[in-house]
């Protein structure tokens, strides 16, 4: 803000300068406004301590997204590599499901995602787990990959 200096020439000595009002402040002076900014502030900090919450609590799933994509279909241990990133997730939402394993590990990924994967593949891909002789295929490493990610994408947690 400026302070206003009246001419100084000699020429405008006779001259009355039109007197300048003192500045408005932008302070609400009202008791209504202020206690509207400071709901209205409330709001605004509850909204990013909801959004933080809401992030800090999903960032599991970003960082298993990224490992998840990061695999590569052609690895050997793609199918011990998958299990261990989705065994980490469910480790993660309970404790308890670290131990799970076959059918049980199946059972708790449908509790979270109501789609479950078909059986056929549920058993390859456990048998690919404890043998191996016994592989997976492209295509049945392509759909286990999908349906994780997709897992990862939907499932719903209660609470953390």
């Amino acid at each position: 803000m400026t302070i206003h200096q009246p001419p100084s020439t000699y020429i405008l000595r006779y001259f009355h300068d039109v007197e300048v009002l003192s500045p408005i402040s932008w302070y609400p002076q009202t008791l209504g406004w202020q206690f509207l900014g400071a709901i209205a502030l409330a709001l605004l900090a509850y909204g990013i301590y909801a959004q933080l919450k809401t992030w800090y609590h999903n960032r599991y799933r970003s960082e298993a997204k990224q490992a998840l994509e990061s695999l590569s279909l052609e690895s050997e241990q793609f199918p011990r590599e998958l299990f261990t990133i989705m065994k980490a997730v469910l480790s993660y939402l309970s404790p308890g499901n670290s131990t799970a394993f076959g059918t049980p590990f199946f059972q708790t990924l449908d509790n979270y995602h109501s789609p479950s994967l078909p059986l056929p593949l549920q058993q390859r891909w456990t048998l690919s787990l404890v043998s191996r002789y016994a592989g997976l295929s492209k295509v049945e490493k392509q759909q286990l990959k999908h349906y994780c990610l997709d897992w990862l994408k939907q499932h719903k947690v209660a609470s953390l």
